[in-house]
């Protein structure tokens, strides 16, 4: 494409390939976010200055200040040369200077809109509390921002780096579309930089999935999210990679090895290394982090099969079962620690045993919902035999809703257009007197029914001579079965 004013270019030229996830609209979004009382800090994701970043071209690489330097950390927000502060920039400088607009492209007005607006009394008082500490030196570096547009694209050098496209180059990815005909469309100027963040990643995923962990090549590829000069947020993104890396580290060196620039990624480092280092429920209370404990404990809880770890901590021992449960075999420490649980997470444990283990019987001892129970389980393990468990259940009543939800469940397994009448008599041969907690001669009249029901659907009296004397002895004659049998 050809230089030209981007002001001119036609806005309905719309570049056609990836849309920018962020978008233009953030500005405002943020900037709405901030008057609600909304932490700005995190927010700035969007970065770099003149940066353009190439296949295989290394990143600015920042010198990584130490985890002791917590002045530097603690008063980030004070630096008003940082990425990240951008935004403050705006908000306190343009609201005092309206006539700066000037410096802004006409169809870019997200930025200033809201400026020309009245605010209101509310608004205008957390603005002034976010300006407080707005200076003469501040307001000169961001007048300087504005008045550079090195590459004459529209952009001032504040807009490039807030949107991270170039200030030498009008088409920063070399797309053939220029910057400023992107960020109107709403399009990311700089899809080099976002394909380079997502292949440090892809190489992440490939070292993680090594047999050994190679941790220097690790430390190396974190190494490499280092790429804006004047962002802290890169320093923050190269320690959570390094955090997430210690998870699965065993060397407690690694944490003091890289050199944190954030003193709560590097705490959270240490206690990663603790967790991998617990080998017992005790060892798991020294771990710092609350969630990263309870974690712990539930490794323990997974290693043991049983929730006696938890009760470690008696007084969270509801929470901190609940989230375990599908990694138990039986439901048998759910009746000895019933005591120590709500009903509700009683029957939590019940349920979820009965669906890992493919047994809805399990499901019996719950205090409600035991029906859903049942057809979650048969549902989940995409068993049909487990929905005729509905026949044997406390819950069996009147035999034609049974059968409502017998079909139902039937249908959410098979589909709606599934022949049921096989699998409907084969759920039924499933059943056993003796797995219901029903009396031995209630349990005997409804598996009658689940026979009958089906013979009668499809006029078949033989259906009811297949209750053998396995699944109800009492069934010398079949005689409930078949009165069940329209003539």
């Amino acid at each position: 494409m050809e230089d030209q004013d981007p002001t001119n270019q036609s806005i309905e030229q719309e570049p056609i390939k990836q849309k920018n996830n962020l978008g233009m609209r953030i500005g405002v979004i943020v900037l709405l976010l901030i008057l609600v009382g909304g932490g700005v800090y995190w927010w700035f994701q969007k970065k770099a200055n003149e940066i353009k970043i190439k296949e295989n071209q290394a990143p600015v690489v920042n010198e990584v200040s130490n985890k002791e330097d917590s002045e530097q950390e603690n008063n980030i927000e004070d630096d008003y040369t940082l990425t990240e502060n951008l935004m403050f920039m705006e908000i306190c400088y343009l609201r005092d200077h309206p006539e700066l607009i000037k410096y802004y492209p006409e169809n870019l007005d997200e930025h200033t809109s809201i400026f020309t607006d009245t605010l209101s009394d509310d608004g205008q008082k957390d603005i002034d509390e976010l300006c407080v500490d707005a200076n003469e030196d501040g307001y000169n570096y961001f007048l300087s921002l504005l008045q550079i547009d090195e590459d004459m694209d529209g952009l001032n050098l504040y807009l490039e780096r807030y949107y991270n496209s170039s200030d030498n180059n009008k088409d920063t990815d070399g797309d053939g579309f220029d910057d400023l005909v992107e960020i109107i469309n709403g399009y990311d100027p700089n899809n080099l930089r976002t394909e380079y963040i997502n292949n440090i990643h892809d190489q992440l995923a490939v070292l993680y999935e090594s047999d050994e962990l190679d941790i220097d090549k690790i430390i190396e590829t974190c190494n490499l999210l280092l790429i804006d000069e004047y962002s802290k947020i890169d320093d923050q993104g190269r320690d959570s990679c390094l955090e997430s890396a210690s998870r699965s580290i065993s060397d407690v060196t690694f944490c003091d090895k890289v050199n944190f620039s954030f003193d709560y990624l590097y705490e959270q480092c240490k206690d990663n290394m603790v967790f991998n280092k617990a080998s017992t429920a005790e060892e798991c209370l020294k771990v710092q982090d609350e969630t990263l404990r309870t974690l712990c404990i539930h490794k323990e809880v997974k290693k043991a099969k049983s929730l006696e770890p938890c009760m470690i901590l008696p007084e969270e021992f509801d929470s901190c079962v609940n989230p375990v449960f599908g990694d138990l075999e039986s439901t048998d420490d759910c009746y000895k620690y019933k005591s120590n649980m709500t009903i509700d997470t009683f029957d939590s444990c019940l349920s979820a045993v009965a669906v890992s283990q493919n047994k809805a019987t399990y499901c019996f001892g719950m205090n409600e919902q035991i029906n859903q129970c049942i057809i979650a389980v048969a549902e989940f393990n995409n068993d049909t035999n487990q929905c005729a468990n509905l026949y044997i259940s406390p819950n069996a009543s009147d035999y034609r809703f049974v059968y409502m939800d017998y079909n139902s469940c039937l249908k959410n397994i098979l589909g709606e257009e599934a022949s049921l009448e096989a699998v409907a008599i084969k759920g039924c041969q499933s059943l056993h007197v003796n797995d219901s907690p029903l009396d031995p001669g209630q349990a005997n009249i409804f598996i009658n029914y689940c026979f009958g029901t089906i013979a009668n659907e499809y006029n078949k009296p033989e259906y009811c001579y297949l209750m053998s004397e396995d699944i109800s002895p009492a069934n010398s004659e079949p005689v409930i079965c078949l009165s069940m049998i329209e003539k």
